[in-house]
């Protein structure tokens, strides 16, 4: 199993140990990051099953605040994924508790605009922050005003991380399960990891259940006003719903989705998901909002969502406009290939 080795490694020394342990991919970083402000004298790594160094991160401690940056993981590494997790869990006691942490987001990739965006889900504060006058008072002014005039768009501050915030912070290269696992939901209902997104519908239904949702990665996973409101009527049983469900329904993409929420035969219990990429029309929104994914989420660097909008216990098979209930059913807990995966006696809704 991967693991962040416990000793800290000079720069020289873990350059060493990766072009050892990678040398088709051994690490570098630019010449103007090696000294100056975003000079970085200690590192942790990574390694995987083999011992092989995969992942890295770096920081340095001055007088008034710690510098932190430096991320990078080999082909195999970004293959495994959960690095930033693993290092920055692994780093953060090692920081001075006392002092606040500066850094510039710059993706090695150049998806500066969702690297930022996540960065600021993770409590960064960048200077377009609402909160930055106060978080740019923690530096002093001659260590506040090099980074500005070097990093104008992309410095960004924290404070150290209290207790019980790590599992609150989502990463990008988080894999589905370790992410997944934070929506853990009953009765295919959130919890209250998730918050209301502002997203109205057409029947009103928000001022009773506002829409609710939880940013993972570049998607959002939502829940409608509608669906709340169907749910909370109808829904009588405590169903566990598990990272299964949300990696089969992610895979699958499909513009109209629906699925049986138990394997009971007789339950014909099940939700409406759809999956929404580019100009696709958010079901349900309402004339005077944004109807489309990436205009209702604009500037938080989304661009797919996986939305729950009808929850029904007990009515018939759904009658969508393009597919079939066949052709459109995700089977994740009932499966019957004679069937096609419906169950006996379920027809469609008149």
């Amino acid at each position: 199993m991967p693991k962040v080795l416990s000793a800290i490694f000079s720069y020289e020394d873990m350059k060493k140990r990766f072009a050892q342990d990678n040398p088709d991919d051994p690490y570098t970083r630019r010449a103007d990051l090696e000294s100056g402000i975003y000079e970085l004298d200690k590192w942790l790594i990574r390694v995987d099953d083999e011992d092989k160094a995969i992942s890295t991160v770096g920081f340095k401690e001055h007088p008034s605040h710690t510098v932190v940056g430096g991320m990078y993981a080999t082909a195999k590494g970004r293959e495994i994924g959960g690095n930033n997790r693993a290092l920055q869990d692994a780093r953060e006691p090692q920081l001075n508790q006392s002092k606040p942490l500066v850094a510039a987001f710059g993706h090695r990739y150049g998806d500066n605009a969702r690297w930022i965006a996540n960065a600021k889900r993770n409590g960064w504060s960048f200077p377009d922050s609402e909160n930055w006058e106060q978080m740019s008072s923690l530096l002093p002014q001659d260590v506040l005003n090099a980074w500005i005039s070097k990093y104008p768009e992309n410095m960004a501050i924290r404070s150290i991380r209290g207790e019980g915030e790590f599992a609150k912070c989502i990463y990008l290269d988080d894999p589905y399960p370790d992410w997944f696992n934070m929506l853990k939901i009953k009765k295919f209902y959130p919890t209250d990891s998730f918050d209301a997104t502002g997203v109205k519908d057409e029947r009103g239904e928000h001022q009773t259940f506002p829409a609710k949702g939880l940013v993972v990665g570049n998607a959002i996973v939502m829940f409608t006003s509608h669906y709340f409101d169907g749910h909370n009527r109808k829904a009588r049983k405590t169903i566990p719903i598990t990272s299964q469900v949300y990696n089969t329904l992610l895979a699958a993409k499909g513009r109209n989705m629906w699925t049986y929420v138990n394997d009971d035969p007789n339950d014909y219990s099940y939700v409406l998901v759809e999956y929404i990429t580019g100009n696709d029309r958010i079901n349900r929104a309402p004339r005077g909002q944004p109807r489309s994914t990436p205009n209702a989420f604009r500037g938080m660097g989304i661009d797919a969502m996986l939305n729950f909008y009808h929850y029904t216990e007990g009515g018939g098979l759904p009658n969508f406009r393009q597919g079939t209930p066949e052709t459109n059913i995700v089977p994740i807990f009932y499966k019957n290939e004679e069937t096609n995966n419906i169950k006996p006696g379920h027809r469609i809704k008149r």
